[in-house]
């Protein structure tokens, strides 16, 4: 899945919501539910942290990818709990 795709997928302008953040990885997830058939969908989308950077606790999704790598993104439905990887990226340095 490229970088396009997940704009596409997820919402260039959709706002994310702060969730946790472990071992340089920060997660987030999509404030406002999507009806995909039938059912409502968050997405979740983790992004590699590195220190002294500056996060808040919300913001889009195009703020975030000027700053932040993507690490993973899932889609979560919430009836049953089901929770599915889409797209998973190793750490890249950046020089």
């Amino acid at each position: 899945m490229s970088r396009g795709q997940i704009i596409e997928l997820v919402g260039e302008n959709t706002v994310l919501e702060f969730q946790c953040m472990v071992d340089s990885v920060m997660e987030y997830k999509t404030v406002i539910p999507l009806l995909r058939e039938g059912e409502y969908i968050h997405y979740k989308i983790m992004f590699f942290y590195e220190e002294g950077e500056v996060v808040f606790r919300n913001d889009t999704l195009s703020g975030f990818l000027d700053k932040f790598q993507i690490f993973e993104l899932a889609e979560v439905r919430d009836l049953p709990k089901q929770y599915k990887v889409l797209y998973t990226e190793t750490y890249k340095p950046q020089n």
